[in-house]
């Protein structure tokens, strides 16, 4: 039986291969992105894969007309949603420790309250058995000591509300994970270290594999690697796990 899945952030990075796979799994799949132009994009490829349309919806996190909009586009429809992905907006990682108090209120309203707001939004579509995933990242379990520490600690809170979620939604079926990927291969960074080689007058793998040496795998992710966790915990395979975190590093992450 198909599955209503809706992935916010889904027109690029980890929630456009998402989107890709499950719909190769011929899922029904709501998905959500700030451009209309990149939401199509994104439709038209899923077309291709299953034969069918997602239902798209246009949402800016910095705009509260954008977000009444769709909360009452959602309202007025009669589904029941079975998976949940929430991406949020990545903070600049190289901001310093001490930014202003506007800095911090933006980047919370922006990365932490409004996707909240949504996720309450959703939760009104819930009638049955749910899984939600929260995409974090790897600065919720190690600090990286080039991201500061605005970085670190909206991912941080990510996990400890997805814990108090999954305390308070276990009772009613709704299971609430994170996941938290270390360095991931996307075209930005392929780009960057492309970049980096150039500069340094390198060859690409060289300037590869002094940017992994630090990770017991030698690599970065694959994005597909990333959704493939993603789709596990949408699954029925995951059924018995809820309020957990898994780490998508490389085994990056020194800790027990």
């Amino acid at each position: 039986m198909k599955k209503n899945i809706l992935i916010m952030c889904a027109t690029s990075g980890i929630g456009y291969t998402t989107a890709l796979q499950l719909a190769a799994k011929k899922e029904n799949l709501i998905i959500l992105g700030r451009n209309k132009s990149s939401l199509d994009k994104l439709n038209s490829e899923i077309k291709i894969i299953c034969g069918y349309s997602a239902e798209s919806y246009c949402l800016d996190l910095c705009d509260r007309v954008s977000i009444n909009n769709f909360q009452t586009s959602i309202d007025n429809k009669n589904f029941d949603l079975n998976g949940i992905v929430i991406i949020t907006p990545r903070p600049d990682a190289g901001i310093t420790n001490f930014p202003s108090e506007e800095y911090w209120i933006n980047l919370f309203k922006v990365c932490f309250v409004k996707p909240l707001e949504i996720l309450s939004t959703l939760m009104r579509k819930i009638q049955s058995r749910c899984s939600i995933v929260i995409v974090s990242g790897i600065t919720s379990l190690q600090a990286l000591t080039n991201h500061a520490s605005p970085y670190s600690v909206l991912r941080m809170m990510w996990l400890g509300q997805a814990k108090c979620l999954s305390n308070s939604l276990g009772p009613k079926g709704i299971r609430v994970n994170t996941i938290s990927p270390g360095g991931i291969l996307t075209p930005t960074m392929i780009k960057n270290l492309s970049k980096k080689a150039k500069i340094e007058r390198k060859k690409y793998n060289e300037i590869y594999l002094h940017s992994t040496d630090n990770i017991p795998l030698r690599k970065f992710a694959e994005p597909n690697q990333i959704s493939s966790v993603i789709e596990f915990l949408l699954s029925d395979a995951s059924d018995h796990l809820t309020g957990i975190n898994i780490p998508c590093d490389g085994g990056f992450t020194q800790r027990y």
